[in-house]
């Protein structure tokens, strides 16, 4: 038989002739598909599952790389059109976010839609104390160091709130005086802030009302220059 091995078992990647596929077209039009066999079952709870499992593990998808003609993506839109997700599904997606993406393409659109919403999370305090209290941050290193010249020129006016325990408009600022100035110092790691638009974190801060000093960890290197900056600041509109 055509595209049959000696066995009659189909031959993988065989092509059906257009006059079958219109048969069988015409054939299924109206159909309800029915339950699949393994509906409401798992690897867990039945053993052919859990073979399945077993034998696929490790084994990259077999439509992995495929090329999807832009027809074959009207009809998988068109066939989810209407589809709601249920409770379990949406808590299971944001549960991992990253399982989720993972290894799929994330249109600009649906970027741009998570960023305002991240930044308007970031805004909810309930939300900062609760990413606050899984990173368990601290001062590192640097901003120990700079902590303790702060502690050493202005006892008790300065605290370190890089731990998300103070922020302005959803950002964290560094340090923050609790002496009743509305100002903010930053200390920016060159790796990690060599990408920042100038001008654009302070400028949110002054919406606000906050004066904002930048020091960069390459600035470490002359701490005398640093002190000279602080109090500089520090000083500058004294109320």
């Amino acid at each position: 038989m055509r595209n049959r091995n000696e066995k009659g078992v189909f031959v993988k990647g065989h092509l059906v002739p257009s006059e079958w596929r219109e048969k069988l077209s015409v054939a299924n039009k109206g159909r309800d598909g029915g339950v699949g066999w393994s509906a409401g079952l798992t690897k867990e709870t039945d053993s052919r599952l859990a073979r399945m499992s077993i034998a696929k593990t490790g084994k990259p998808s077999p439509k992995k790389g495929r090329p999807v003609s832009d027809g074959q993506k009207r009809k998988q839109s068109l066939a989810m059109t209407g589809r709601k997700q249920t409770e379990e599904q949406r808590q299971w997606r944001r549960d991992h976010p990253v399982n989720y993406w993972k290894g799929k393409t994330i249109p600009k659109v649906a970027r741009l839609k998570m960023s305002a919403s991240k930044k308007e999370s970031w805004k909810d305090p309930s939300y900062v104390k609760k990413v606050m209290e899984g990173r368990h941050l601290s001062p590192n290193k640097a901003e120990l160091k700079l902590f303790k010249i702060l502690e050493k020129m202005y006892p008790g006016e300065w605290k370190f709130t890089g731990d998300f325990s103070f922020t302005i408009n959803g950002k964290c600022p560094d340090f923050v005086n609790c002496n009743g100035q509305k100002k903010v110092i930053e200390f920016n790691g060159t790796y990690w802030h060599q990408n920042d638009v100038p001008g654009e974190r302070e400028g949110i801060f002054a919406e606000f009302g906050y004066d904002t000093l930048i020091i960069w960890d390459t600035e470490m290197k002359n701490l005398d220059n640093v002190k000279n900056r602080i109090r500089t600041f520090h000083e500058r509109n004294k109320r």
